[in-house]
């Protein structure tokens, strides 16, 4: 299951929000950890097993799981968390 979002850093660290938390709140985080703005990196998701997705392999993930609200934002092929929670 998808359990929070998350931002992978060139570095490969892993920066995550817990839910309801979104991508913007995991820029904050970044940027209050010293990383220099602009924020970059690779948007996606921690699953339950504790492993980054990207926002592509994380849409599957989050379907098989009942995770989805009834209306998918565009991209249609990308999971938000605005389509979560």
């Amino acid at each position: 299951m998808i359990q929070a979002a998350a931002i992978k850093a060139p570095d490969g660290t892993v920066y995550s929000v817990p839910q309801p938390g979104r991508h913007h709140n995991v820029i904050a985080l970044m940027v209050e950890h010293g990383l220099p703005i602009p924020i970059k990196g690779v948007q996606g998701f921690i699953t339950t097993e504790g492993r980054f997705v990207d926002r592509e392999e994380a849409l599957p993930i989050a379907r098989e799981n009942g995770q989805l609200k009834a209306y998918k934002h565009n991209p249609v092929s990308l999971l938000y968390s605005e389509d979560m929670w």
